[in-house]
């Protein structure tokens, strides 16, 4: 399958080069081979483009670093780990707002975001094209929220972060360097509202520390948590899900409203809109 996949995205990426296509990509390791086919068809002349973040890309931003402070609200979706839908979850909340009349800017934290309406991307998960460091996003994150304020005008800011904030195990290679990027990404974000996603097999630990770091590097408020109905399964090593039974997400639900007395919502549950504009609008009025 793997190299079914890499031979398909071969093809499709020389049949656009070769018919003048426009090419958006996400995943940098295809930079190079787009290049060998730009190289093949010299009489290419589309537009290729892929959301990155690197030293020269620092130096365009330092140049705004003197715009006004953001004064519109900011608000930030977190979660527990990864694979929990918190990009969805953005543009769930994205749409319920808009739908309401509100200019929404959106800082995205995934390759697609801006092909999903995000004023800006910063796509720094899995196969990461942010090559600065923790300490440079410190910098570098502020600016763009002020830009996105000044240049697109907007009634609240939506941003989100990947993965999660507290390591999930010890043992897990590579452990802390996400949730280091996580922490400074949201502590620059500066949200003054917070969505958390969670898992339904989430231990009440592991929610508790996340709710209480996100507080601690933000100054603010969980508004209110998602958790879709999949629980995670480990089968012969693969990451698969499962659809909790009607019953079973209830008394998952029941259990955590009850200990952090914060509401839980499956977000994609199209009857929710409500819920969620209603909570949005009373957090920040």
């Amino acid at each position: 399958m793997f190299e079914a996949n890499v031979h398909f995205g071969n093809d499709l990426i020389e049949n656009a080069i070769q018919k003048n296509k426009n090419i958006f990509y996400l995943d940098p390791r295809v930079t190079k081979i787009i290049k060998e086919y730009k190289n093949k068809y010299p009489k290419y002349s589309g537009i290729v483009y892929h959301p990155e973040i690197t030293s020269e890309t620092l130096k365009i931003l330092n140049i705004f670093k003197y715009l006004p402070e953001n004064k519109v609200p900011v608000l930030a979706v977190v979660g527990t780990s990864s694979k929990q839908g918190k990009f969805s979850a953005q543009l769930v909340i994205k749409n319920v707002l808009e739908k309401e009349g509100y200019n929404v800017g959106f800082f995205a934290t995934e390759p697609q975001g801006e092909l999903y309406g995000a004023s800006f991307s910063f796509p720094y998960g899995h196969l990461s094209s942010v090559t600065i460091d923790p300490n440079e996003s410190l910098d570098a994150v502020p600016i763009i929220m002020k830009g996105i304020e000044t240049f697109n005008n907007p009634h609240i800011i939506l941003a989100g972060t990947q993965s999660g904030l507290v390591p999930r195990s010890i043992k897990q290679q590579g452990m802390g360097k996400t949730e280091l990027m996580n922490i400074c990404v949201l502590s620059a974000m500066k949200p003054d509202g917070l969505i958390c996603a969670i898992n339904p097999d989430d231990s009440l630990e592991t929610i508790e520390n996340t709710l209480k770091v996100a507080k601690i590097y933000t100054k603010s408020e969980i508004i209110f948590m998602i958790m879709t109905p999949y629980k995670r399964t480990d089968e012969k090593g693969d990451l698969n899900f499962r659809k909790l039974e009607p019953l079973e997400y209830i008394t998952a639900r029941e259990k955590i409203i009850r200990h952090f007395n914060i509401p839980v919502i499956d977000i994609m549950d199209s009857q929710n809109e409500e819920f969620i504009l209603n909570e949005i609008e009373n957090f920040f009025s």
